[in-house]
């Protein structure tokens, strides 16, 4: 698919911020400036996020969408994953999904940092921020780097929580263990089993049924895998860069959805009790 449309984007960051006030006070000419704000950045670990709580923002965005339509009705999402620094190639994910007309929401399963740090958190909400629809974030996990895991917190939320739409529950959990700490495994169990959904979804950023490059003990491969067998309808997950083919592990259908920066986003839809999935490729 072409699209011959260009999206051009003005990027602003803010930092903690000075006025005439504060910088007369530290022996600048105050008088000197204009009556206006501007940007300060003492420290590449700072956490003075100047967005927050995105997560509640854009639910309540989705409740707007959702409350004139019938549980277990259509819906159609797009989905990325591992934004990393590949700017370009992630603005055009987003140019391609706002040339839609047919998605519900989009959510974004985790990294879209390198460091953790909150100037890449500002850069990436600078694109992510022009989807013409709700986005969900899920952590991932070098946002947990650094000073990562109060930034996302913060800006974003928490860590595991549970949203619903049209009858699923998506479960968004953190199982980014070298980066902060083991799996809250009982935490996933509990939010599933206590789920009176038709249907949900499991959204955690690796893959955790095999080991995922040895991340996880042979105890914790078969609690995850019980966990998503006995609970879940479907799961998605991010972390390896590259598009997979379904892999249908405990009965379970799981996808894992490509990087930007390889050319990778992927649309899950739900029809007549029928889930679709598209691996795509720009």
């Amino acid at each position: 698919m072409t699209h011959d449309d260009g999206v051009q984007e003005k990027r602003c960051t803010r930092r903690a911020l000075l006025g005439k006030a504060a910088l007369a006070a530290t022996g600048v000419l105050g008088a000197a400036l204009p009556s206006c704000y501007f940007d300060l950045e003492y420290s590449p670990y700072m956490t003075n996020v100047d967005h927050k709580n995105l997560i509640t923002a854009n639910l309540a965005r989705l409740k707007g969408i959702e409350s004139d339509r019938p549980s277990g009705g259509a819906f159609r999402i797009g989905l990325m994953s591992d934004t990393h620094h590949f700017f370009s190639e992630t603005k055009e994910v987003v140019r391609i999904f706002n040339a839609r007309n047919d998605l519900d929401f989009v959510i974004v399963i985790g990294d879209t940092t390198d460091m953790g740090l909150l100037r890449e958190f500002n850069w990436s909400y600078d694109v992510i921020r022009k989807l013409n629809c709700p986005f969900i974030m899920v952590v991932g996990n070098h946002d947990c780097l650094d000073h990562g895991i109060e930034i996302f917190t913060k800006m974003y939320g928490p860590l595991n929580y549970v949203f619903s739409f049209l009858g699923t529950d998506f479960i968004c959990f953190n199982n980014n263990n070298w980066e902060s700490g083991d799996p809250d495994y009982g935490w996933l169990e509990r939010a599933a089993a206590s789920s009176a959904a038709e249907r949900r979804i499991l959204l955690s950023h690796i893959d955790n049924s095999n080991g995922a490059f040895h991340r996880f003990s042979q105890s914790m491969i078969d609690r995850f895998n019980r966990i998503v067998g006995e609970y879940f309808d479907l799961a998605i997950h991010g972390h390896a860069h590259e598009q997979s083919s379904e892999a249908v592990i405990t009965e379970v259908p799981r996808y894992q959805i490509g990087s930007p920066g390889y050319g990778h986003y992927m649309l899950l839809s739900y029809e007549n009790g029928v889930y679709g999935v598209e691996r795509c490729v720009f």
